[in-house]
């Protein structure tokens, strides 16, 4: 999933659905400081958070929105 900041800049994310019909209750994803992307992971160290926590939510019947800070993972720009 693609978003665009308000200054052009191209934002990268996951959105995580239940299955079934919505609408859904839905959660945006923080992660912590520091460049992580959108499942928490550093160019050093891979901690691989995001997935299991979107899919256990989306389980219980919870979107998630998750994504990559800017010049993190998939989205461009500088950090």
């Amino acid at each position: 999933m693609t978003a665009v900041a308000d200054d052009g800049l191209p934002l990268v994310g996951t959105l995580t659905l239940p299955v079934g019909p919505g609408p859904h209750p839905a959660v945006l994803l923080l992660h912590g400081s520091g460049r992580l992307d959108r499942d928490s992971n550093t160019a050093r160290l891979r901690m691989e958070l995001g997935p299991p926590l979107a899919k256990s939510l989306a389980n219980a019947g919870i979107a998630t929105l998750r994504y990559d800070r800017r010049g993190v993972g998939a989205t461009g720009g500088d950090w």
